[in-house]
């Protein structure tokens, strides 16, 4: 699609035309910008003021659900193909990578697309669900059944295998949950229940 590498406003326009069009739900205000590309479009949904940022790619397959206010900074994959849903006011830096399939050596197969289907192991799927106020820093990688729980943040570069509790610090390869990071709790939600969905940052926004 030419519209995909059109620059600055005339190219954000014409994107923000295509995929409304296109995918099954895009909310108000929405930017998709240069070079992001969305495949399988009709299973993806896109809420209210997200931003999807440069050289993004975004792979529909099953489905991928993105909440409002989110944004995936350039060079992210986000691969649909066990579905991955994503939370309101979730940010995810430059050069992440979500799989909800993967290929997989147990079986004792060959693996990859150009192997006949008879001699391949079959593509491991599960969802991924990432809650809403979750900052994922640049560079990490998350696989397929991961929950990263509300209010969590992922360091740079971590490798996430496993479930993140709400409102905990994980680093490392694989990620290990470090410490609480209740104080963002009490900063984001005016000292509130974020649960309830009357905190004054809730209603803000």
């Amino acid at each position: 699609m030419i519209a995909t590498y059109l620059p600055d406003i005339s190219g954000n326009i014409l994107r923000r035309l295509y995929y409304k069009k296109k995918l099954k739900y895009m909310g108000d205000s929405c930017r998709i910008y240069q070079g992001a590309v969305i495949t399988h479009p009709q299973n993806v949904s896109i809420g209210d003021y997200t931003l999807i940022d440069r050289n993004v790619i975004i792979s529909g397959d099953v489905g991928v659900e993105i909440g409002r206010r989110v944004h995936i900074a350039h060079n992210c994959l986000i691969q649909g193909g066990g579905f991955v849903k994503i939370g309101d006011y979730v940010g995810i830096g430059a050069n992440s990578m979500i799989f909800s399939a993967t290929d997989t050596i147990h079986g004792g197969k060959r693996v990859g697309p150009t192997i006949p289907a008879e001699y391949r192991n079959p593509v491991f799927k599960k969802p991924v669900i990432i809650e809403k106020d979750v900052f994922i820093v640049a560079g990490c990688v998350v696989l397929p059944g991961v929950k990263i729980g509300e209010g969590a943040m992922v360091g740079a570069v971590s490798l996430v295998n496993k479930d993140i509790p709400p409102w905990k610090v994980a680093v490392g390869s694989p990620a290990k949950p470090m410490h609480a990071c209740m104080h963002l709790r009490e900063r984001r939600c005016g000292g509130k229940s974020i649960s309830t969905g009357d905190s004054v940052y809730e209603s803000s926004l």
